[in-house]
């Protein structure tokens, strides 16, 4: 027989052991039934040495004939790692289910969950509009909160964005009076950015150089991250930008995707549960909305559940696709997702893009990995995303929005607008009071001459 190892696998399976995630694609034999395929690979291919366990199925299109009824059988399973050999997963289901397996192959592997979501931004459109226009089919938009054919219980806006780290309206979802004051406000404060950038530090190639001031950052290839201001700040800031910036606060306090996404993730915050609109209206003028610890009340600020920071991120035409990557770490001593993708600590932070423009091809737009937020892991492995057709593609609308968990991976695509449209996208960080955000902006004020 085998040599023992000293550990029993149940030893290795609870200390989670560098375990691989693989999905493999498995072809059958002309005239397998699906159910037959799964039910059997599931239940014949074993691999005890290595604990191999099964985990999700789907049917897929065969791309490999033109047949538009052949299909494969994509499924996730998970094993203890050693030396790269899981390949030998895709051997073993053609070794032992041979009668009905054609062919087999490992499609992804990845040390951690491989998120198995086959979504489009119709799926996880939570907009009013968007599930009211589903006729039932299943097929059209709004699939998103349709009742599945068992008649089981919709899934509600947050329970979708806990599972699959997404939110979004396609349609426009901003208060159209509110839209055209964040329009100016947004351009208003790029202009007096990129004013103070030409005044104060004249040697930066702006769009090629990488650059970081307290309130304006841009790691280059045309692509810019500009704060507003927080309410320390003012000393630096035009009257007007404190007027701007108040209301830009204000309005992050009472967005659409508040009492819808933020409010049931990360808590109330005071103010709110306030039932003196008056009371309500002033606290959220005076420390509520404050994106920062107000130093004078430490005491006040303990009973925010969140804080807010905005910025307006924009790229400009030529600016190339980003990298995937997410922007929040998984915390540490945070549970994250075992293999089978259950099991992550809830969000900690909440962000929404709102484009001031509407998204398309030509001007970009961000591509998102559905479920990728539980797995601590997948940088590296963005490209997976395509293969497995995890991509949710954020078209939006000018004030429509798209939210994500703050560990979602993600990527900007490029601007090749050929018009010369700067894409301008409004980003609302909402996280809970006691994250610290480490988000490289240096210490220096752009507003500030150069010492």
């Amino acid at each position: 027989g085998m040599a023992h190892e000293p550990y029993s696998v149940e030893d290795l399976w609870a200390g989670d052991r560098s375990r691989v995630g693989v999905c493999v694609s498995v072809t059958p034999k002309d005239g397998v039934r699906y159910e037959d395929l799964q039910r059997e690979v599931f239940d014949r291919v074993r691999w005890p040495e290595r604990d191999l366990r099964w985990h999700a199925h789907r049917r897929a299109r065969d791309d490999g004939k033109n047949d538009d009824d052949a299909w494969v059988m994509e499924a996730t399973a998970s094993c203890l790692a050693s030396s790269g050999d899981e390949s030998q997963v895709a051997y073993r289901v053609e070794g032992v289910a041979y009668d009905i397996v054609e062919e087999c192959e490992v499609v992804v592997s990845a040390p951690c969950h491989v998120p198995f979501m086959d979504l489009t931004l119709a799926d996880v459109d939570i907009s009013a509009a968007a599930v009211a226009r589903d006729d039932g089919d299943g097929r059209g938009p709004g699939a998103f909160g349709r009742e599945p054919a068992g008649g089981e219980p919709r899934e509600s806006p947050v329970e979708m964005f806990l599972r699959t780290g997404l939110a979004a309206s396609a349609a426009p979802a901003v208060d159209p009076d509110d839209l055209a004051r964040l329009v100016a406000v947004a351009e208003r404060r790029v202009a007096s950015a990129e004013k103070a950038l030409h005044a104060n530090h004249p040697d930066i190639r702006v769009g090629d150089d990488v650059f970081a001031f307290r309130e304006m950052g841009s790691r280059g290839g045309r692509r810019f991250d500009l704060l507003f201001p927080k309410p320390e700040w003012d000393v630096d800031e035009t009257t007007e930008a404190r007027t701007d910036a108040a209301f830009v606060r204000d309005f992050a306090t009472r967005a659409p995707w508040v009492p819808t996404l933020v409010e049931p993730v990360l808590g109330k915050n005071d103010g709110k549960n306030d039932d003196d609109d008056d009371d309500a209206r002033a606290s959220i003028e005076s420390e509520t909305a404050r994106c920062v610890v107000p130093l004078e009340s430490p005491r006040r600020h303990r009973s925010n559940a969140w804080w807010c920071d905005v910025s307006v991120v924009y790229s400009e035409p030529g600016a190339p696709a980003q990298d995937w990557h997410c922007d929040g770490r998984h915390l540490a001593g945070e549970a994250r997702a075992d293999y089978a993708g259950a099991g992550a600590a809830p969000p900690y932070a909440v962000c929404v893009f709102c484009p001031l423009i509407d998204l398309g091809e030509d001007v970009g737009f961000t591509r998102f990995w559905a479920g990728s937020h539980v797995a601590d892991g997948l940088i590296g492995f963005g490209a997976a995303a395509e293969v497995l057709r995890g991509c949710v593609d954020g078209i939006v609308r000018k004030g429509g929005f798209i939210a994500y968990d703050y560990r979602t991976m993600h990527r900007g695509m490029g601007n090749s607008s050929s018009s010369g449209t700067t894409r301008p996208v409004l980003q609302f960080l909402y996280a809970r009071s006691n994250y610290r955000e480490t988000k490289n902006y240096g210490a220096r004020s752009v507003f500030r001459p150069a010492t």
